[in-house]
């Protein structure tokens, strides 16, 4: 389950620090425009880069790395989830994990960073 979420030059998302704290529940309310399907699309985002590569992810949302960045300005996208694994391993003592994609556009090819750590 996600019970933390940070973001960071994504899209209409220019920084959601400090990070955001998950429950069971969660409700998005807000007026048109206001980045709630945009939160929702960082989750997705994370879960394209590692099911389909980062290229792909980038790619089937946009046409130019940049487009992905707040207001079109490029830099890394940093995208940061902690996830509470305590329902599913035997012994939850250990449970959190935090994930973190950086993401950036070199001249070549699109590039990440991945960081596991188990706290």
């Amino acid at each position: 389950m996600i019970v933390g979420i940070s973001i960071h030059n994504f899209k209409s998302i220019r920084s959601l620090d400090p990070p955001l704290e998950l429950d069971r529940f969660h409700v998005l309310v807000g007026p048109n425009a206001s980045g709630k399907s945009t939160f929702l699309d960082a989750i997705d985002f994370v879960r394209d880069c590692l099911l389909e590569g980062p290229r792909k992810a980038v790619e089937s949302r946009v046409a130019e790395f940049r487009d992905l960045t707040w207001m079109r300005k490029g830099g890394s996208i940093k995208i940061e989830l902690w996830l509470d694994m305590g329902p599913i391993l035997e012994e939850p003592k250990d449970s959190l994990l935090q994930y973190l994609l950086v993401i950036q556009e070199s001249r070549k090819t699109a590039s990440t960073q991945k960081h596991w750590n188990s706290s």
